[in-house]
């Protein structure tokens, strides 16, 4: 049996770098979409659909993955 860290990136069908760059890059995302809606927050005249804009894209990039993940 192997072990989860390698099971996984086998079960997402990924080298350990694309899977870090993939992970990454939604970390970014987030980040950024958790900050606009904080400044929205304070100022709610700015920055109106970037966070909803952000985590549509997120929900599409991982949509997008798993329609191409191996059954």
């Amino acid at each position: 049996m192997l072990n989860p860290f390698r099971q996984h990136l086998i079960d997402a069908n990924e080298s350990y770098f694309s899977h870090m760059r993939f992970a990454l890059r939604q970390c970014g995302r987030l980040f950024t979409a958790a900050c606009c809606l904080m400044l929205h927050a304070l100022l709610p005249f700015i920055l109106t659909h970037t966070a909803s804009y952000l985590i549509d894209k997120i929900n599409h990039d991982l949509e997008e993955k798993r329609s191409r993940k191996p059954q």
